[in-house]
């Protein structure tokens, strides 16, 4: 089972408490539902919102609205991502990253694109270390033939 921290400060945050009733429902709605990951990027309908919060589509559509204006959530077709979800509700730190960055890769590339989910690490980060493993690897081999005439192997 998926828990969620709410920070008491979370009410003393300027943005937040100059939203609508309704807007605030469902933000706090949309960083506590059982979909939300630690990206805080997932797919759900205004239909399945309507019949777990109780607002109609029209409240819905207006407190989305409100929160994208005030850029506290991304809409998308189904997909919502909240930003910052883990500081308004989560749990973060060093050993969550490698999750973070697996669930980072499952959302579908235009989804992280048009919302500008950003990358779980910072950009300093190398996620690709090929051409070390190639030059690495390349040494080795040198360093095993050096001296051998390969001439003289039978293959």
């Amino acid at each position: 089972m998926k828990t969620r921290i709410i920070h008491t400060k979370f009410w003393d945050d300027d943005t937040v408490s100059n939203l609508s009733p309704t807007a605030k429902y469902l933000f706090i709605y949309l960083f506590t539902n059982h979909r939300i990951g630690l990206t805080g990027a997932y797919e759900i309908t205004n239909r399945v919102i309507s019949f777990e919060t109780g607002l109609t589509q029209s409240d819905i559509d207006k407190a989305k609205k409100e929160l994208s204006e005030l850029d506290r959530c991304r809409f998308h077709r189904n997909w919502v991502f909240v930003v910052n979800a883990q500081r308004h509700g989560g749990y973060f730190g060093e050993k969550l990253m490698p999750a973070v960055e697996k669930e980072f890769y499952k959302l579908p590339l235009d989804i992280r694109d048009t919302l500008c989910i950003p990358y779980p690490y910072s950009s300093d980060t190398t996620i690709n270390h090929k051409e070390e493993t190639i030059k690495h690897n390349t040494e080795i081999e040198k360093d095993l033939t050096e001296g051998i005439d390969l001439g003289e192997i039978p293959f």
